[in-house]
């Protein structure tokens, strides 16, 4: 909404100034206000696309279905989570957090449980389905994938240490900082940053 009111007001502006390609001046408007289609989950979906890639040139031996761990419920981590399953991908994801609390279940979470849960709550707080796991806990995880979808700076130096994942697929913009790079390096944990 917020968007599409920015992007008539340039629109209005074009009355006055000559505003070359107006639409193309603002992102996530709506499809019918010369929006693109899909554009909410295209991070995540080209993030899943570019795991699934990496995880076929890979030498690590991952399952048929392998784990992720998403750490943001934001749009994002939102998205992982709900395309992480589908045709195509085939991820199993068995934890993910919002701000407050996140759920974890090593066989699996029920994704759609958990969306009609999230909508509800506003929180994973009390979700019945899955044990209870705070941010910090889940970033310790062992999984095949773990996937920092939150804000900045999520896996500092004293978690680096611990990140038990295969691999860390940063979602977030600088969710891991260089030298925690060189620390999950040296435990020979590649580190993908995701290019949208």
């Amino acid at each position: 909404l917020e968007m599409f009111w920015i992007y008539s007001k340039v629109a209005d502006m074009n009355q006055i100034r000559n505003i070359p390609n107006v639409p193309a001046s603002v992102t996530g408007k709506p499809v019918d206000s010369n929006g693109v289609p899909e554009r909410e989950d295209a991070t995540a979906r080209g993030a899943l696309i570019q795991l699934k890639k990496f995880l076929g040139l890979s030498r690590y031996g991952f399952s048929e279905r392998p784990k992720l761990v998403i750490q943001g419920f934001g749009n994002v981590g939102a998205n992982l989570a709900r395309l992480a399953g589908e045709e195509g991908f085939n991820f199993n994801c068995v934890a993910v957090s919002d701000v407050v609390a996140g759920v974890y279940n090593p066989h699996g979470l029920h994704v759609s449980a958990l969306f009609d849960w999230y909508q509800k709550n506003k929180t994973f707080a009390g979700y019945p389905n899955a044990e209870p796991i705070s941010n910090a806990d889940l970033l310790e995880l062992e999984t095949d994938i773990l996937l920092p979808a939150a804000t900045e700076n999520q896996i500092t130096g004293k978690y680096a240490d611990r990140v038990k994942a295969s691999v860390v697929f940063e979602v977030a913009n600088r969710a891991i900082t260089s030298v925690e790079e060189e620390i999950l390096s040296a435990k020979q944990i590649p580190v993908m940053p995701v290019i949208i």
